[in-house]
């Protein structure tokens, strides 16, 4: 790994998605089986997501600078 262990755990204790989540459980009193419920569907919307790109062909040489805001 580039990173220790150490740095990689202490980290993973700041992860704001993870954080998010106690908040809402604790503090909004959301119950864990509604955000694995969300957690769920963000995944296969990601996968979903992933495999259209996949899919794609790739731009023309004409078309690698559109959208882009900074060349």
């Amino acid at each position: 790994d580039i990173r220790p262990k150490e740095e990689i755990e202490e980290w993973t204790k700041k992860d704001p998605i993870a954080r998010f989540e106690r908040f809402l459980e604790t503090e909004k009193g959301i119950e864990k089986a509604a955000l694995d419920a969300i957690r769920t569907e963000a995944g296969r919307e990601v996968q979903k997501a992933h495999a259209f790109a996949r899919e794609s062909s790739y731009p023309s040489q004409e078309e690698l600078h559109d959208y882009v805001f900074a060349k």
